[in-house]
């Protein structure tokens, strides 16, 4: 599942995340979501010795659905890779209007995973058990939380789960939306010129990431939320000035929160205190400045993540291991593109930085003349060190694209010793069930 991030509250908790997909499940990248979530109940549990501190995980079910199904581990060749199964294909309808497979569907999907042995395993056999539809037309939220709370419980993380189509509703509700509408005028500015900022500090250039900006477009305005009726397609909210935005839409419509506008209300009206993951926190310190501007308070939050490998027919790491990340290491400051993973090299700043690096090494090459004549070119010489130049200018930009990667490297050879976890499967220390296994 796509549950990217989770917060925590003192007098009322709360965890956020993506109603995604359950695919996540045997994906390592979900480990650290995971780990906001427990972060979250066991600092709700030390607070509810005093009856002080309630968890909630928010389940942003407005979402889309990346995909129906589970993303399973795959080897091909010497590569491993993720190979998604699907009950049935991915819907631009929000997650609140879907429902769970039929039982001949489930079945059909069930049988399609067990053709991949290197997925098989108990964690995966709980979760299907707790997934085996006994009804018709069951909510795809409702059948997929109560799968997922039962699989937590038995990893013993207590948290309560909280749609945003509950949340997102009442008088408290009505009075955030309205408020945007009533103050579009500087509101939206404000919006739009914080991510101007934060474009600028992380050098990107795509005027549509992380989000778009908000449009004023004669007397019409776009307000940071979705609106849809269930079991329909979304849309941006656009409001003309001066109206009501629940007078603006279709009779049995709702108004839902795009990305920053829901982590505003949550932060504001939800919860004391609220956990983001890493790629969410990163958007936070939008939000951080918005609320600094807006209503001059900023809410607390806090940043949980973690990621481990999973350990699939991998054989235990030696000295040779390590020698090797340290050359890695010391190459990638030269070459920092070759470091980076496919899923960042992918994202529109990172491949323009990668292309102008190309570009420029291209150029460094095309332009310096013969050796027999080199000293006395002084235009090719000249122009080969501009391009030396620039080349060096867009390296720290490239080098901070894999730090992340090196890191993660770095805590799985840093400790230097495998152990085998009370589950029996090998691991490092670094699993979080650590704490118990080592006794």
């Amino acid at each position: 599942m796509d549950w990217g991030a989770s917060a925590v509250g003192c007098g009322v908790g709360a965890a956020v995340g993506d109603y995604g997909s359950p695919g996540g499940v045997l994906s390592r990248r979900r480990v650290g979501e995971g780990a906001c979530r427990r972060c979250a109940g066991e600092a709700c549990r030390r607070w509810g010795r005093r009856g002080e501190g309630i968890a909630f995980d928010l389940l942003v079910d407005h979402d889309t659905v990346d995909h129906l199904g589970f993303d399973l581990p795959v080897q091909v060749g010497n590569s491993w890779q993720r190979k998604t199964v699907e009950w049935a294909p991915a819907s631009s309808v929000p997650a609140d209007g879907l429902f769970a497979p039929t039982r001949e569907q489930f079945e059909r999907w069930d049988a399609e995973i067990g053709r991949y042995p290197l997925a098989q395993t108990d964690s995966l056999a709980f979760f299907l058990s707790a997934l085996r539809p006994h009804g018709e037309n069951i909510p795809y939220t409702q059948w997929l939380s109560k799968a997922r709370a039962a699989f937590e419980r038995a990893m013993n993380v207590h948290v309560h789960h909280v749609p945003t189509s509950l949340l997102c509703s009442g008088e408290i509700w009505q009075m955030f939306v309205r408020a945007w509408a009533e103050h579009a005028e500087e509101w939206i500015p404000l919006y739009n010129k914080h991510l101007a900022a934060y474009r600028a500090r992380q050098g990107i250039k795509n005027p549509q990431h992380p989000m778009p900006d908000l449009a004023m477009t004669g007397d019409m305005r776009e307000l940071p939320f979705w609106t849809y009726v269930p079991g329909q397609p979304r849309e941006r909210l656009v409001v003309r000035k001066g109206a009501d935005p629940f007078g603006a839409i279709a009779a049995e419509a709702v108004i839902r929160p795009r990305a920053l506008a829901l982590t505003m209300f949550v932060r504001l009206f939800f919860a004391d205190m609220f956990i983001h993951g890493i790629g969410g926190a990163l958007y936070d310190q939008i939000t951080d400045e918005l609320l600094r501007d807006l209503v001059g308070v900023v809410p607390p939050y806090g940043c949980v993540s973690a990621a481990w490998l999973l350990p699939l027919g991998q054989p235990l790491e030696n000295t040779d291991d390590i020698a090797a990340l340290k050359w890695r290491r010391h190459h990638a400051a030269h070459n920092p593109q070759l470091a980076i993973d496919p899923f960042t090299a992918l994202k529109t700043d990172v491949a323009e930085l990668i292309r102008d690096r190309r570009v420029l090494v291209e150029q460094i090459g095309s332009s310096r003349p013969p050796a027999m004549i080199r000293r006395r070119d002084v235009n090719g010489a000249s122009a080969s060190i501009s391009f030396m130049r620039s080349t060096l200018r867009c390296m720290p930009k490239l080098r901070g694209c894999w730090r992340i990667s090196i890191t993660r490297s770095r805590m799985r050879f840093g400790r230097g010793r495998r152990t085998r976890c009370c589950s029996g499967a090998n691991t490092f220390s670094g699993c979080t069930r650590w704490s118990r296994c080592k006794s």
